[in-house]
């Protein structure tokens, strides 16, 4: 979702989901499982995956701890969490690093959840080495069907996909550019369908959402923030979620879309699928 940037990558990951969270939640079910991760890392470089989506990546020595609800990438059935442990450079092999995953109900913290898994890694206490890859497999109870996982295509990024998908960067960047809401919102219907489903069952109707728009514009404008323009030509795609979705970052794995005012930063995360030959921002 769009959101006011932080200072660590992991709690950046974090803010982008509490806002739909707690809006999601208002209407959901108290039947409704609301699947939570938490994690915490410590003096180790650590990636941390569901379903081909990283969820965190801290690769410095500091520790770091974060936690988010993570229906929008779930799917009936199996799914997978990876975990990727490495050693810092300079480190002797010291560190630790823990992931619990719990089912929630509305308005509940992930550890007054039941407990889905828990996975702990410690130096000088767990007999496996670093470098370390761990695969947890696991079949939630009750997962909303996502259109990500049926409608969307697999993806290749030939050299006309990518043509294409610049284009459509064009189309997003000047739409945020000119604060237009009624286009933003249809550009970003797809998303916040599938993330409003994902948590309350329900679909956001197209008024709702261009309000939800302006309301967001309107916030920028209070805030005096700014979007520039995507550097479309620059810009690194990445294929993720097995295929039916580009990642699309600035060469460095930064952000592309971001609105600056002279205290804070608003970040709009690009996830684009594509759905009957036609891309949309899918998260």
């Amino acid at each position: 979702m769009d959101i006011r940037a932080c200072k660590y990558v992991t709690y950046l990951f974090f803010s982008s989901l509490i806002w739909v969270f707690a809006m999601a939640v208002d209407t959901a079910s108290a039947s409704n499982p609301i699947y939570q991760i938490q994690w915490q890392t410590d003096g180790i470089i650590s990636e941390l995956d569901i379903n081909g989506i990283t969820i965190d990546k801290t690769p410095s020595k500091f520790a770091g701890t974060g936690s988010m609800p993570i229906n929008i990438w779930l799917k009936p059935g199996s799914n997978a969490v990876t975990i990727r442990l490495r050693p810092l450079p300079e480190s002797d092999n010291r560190g630790s690093y823990k992931v619990f995953l719990a089912k929630t109900q509305a308005g509940q913290y992930v550890d007054e959840g039941e407990k889905v898994f828990e996975f702990a890694w410690e130096s000088g206490k767990t007999k496996d080495k670093l470098p370390l890859k761990k695969e947890i497999d696991f079949t939630p109870q009750f997962v909303q069907p996502l259109d990500l996982w049926t409608k969307t295509e697999r993806i290749t990024l030939d050299a006309g996909t990518e043509k294409a998908i610049r284009s459509f960067l064009k189309t997003l960047s000047d739409a945020y550019l000119k604060a237009d809401a009624d286009k933003i919102a249809k550009l970003r219907e797809f998303k916040v369908n599938e993330i409003s489903r994902a948590f309350s069952g329900k679909a956001m109707s197209m008024t709702e959402l261009k309000n939800e728009t302006k309301d967001y514009l309107n916030m920028l404008k209070s805030d005096n923030a700014k979007f520039a323009p995507i550097d479309t030509a620059g810009a690194k795609l990445q294929l993720v979620a097995e295929n039916r979705l580009v990642l699309v970052t600035a060469k460095n794995g930064a952000p592309l879309l971001i609105a600056k005012s002279a205290s804070d930063e608003y970040v709009v995360q690009i996830y684009l699928a594509r759905i009957n030959g036609k891309w949309v921002v899918a998260r």
